[in-house]
């Protein structure tokens, strides 16, 4: 899992297309806004890394997965 993080730190471009998905987030309030948020699988594992990235070029996990995303 370190090196699919740190190739997401490091990554020039975010999402990358060949290796993310972009998905919509169930809302996690009453206000029912849904967010979006980029999905990478760890490499010869079923874990998949929810990021999104910040107007500055941050990365911030937003969660880990056993999961893939649906849809």
């Amino acid at each position: 899992m370190g090196a699919t993080l740190a190739a997401l730190c490091e990554a020039k471009t975010l999402p990358d297309t060949e290796v993310d998905s972009t998905t919509l987030l169930e809302p996690e309030d009453e206000r029912g806004v849904s967010s979006l948020a980029h999905v990478r699988r760890v490499q010869g594992h079923s874990l998949w890394v929810w990021y999104r990235v910040k107007d500055g070029g941050d990365v911030v996990l937003v969660t880990l997965t056993r999961s893939p995303p649906t849809g």
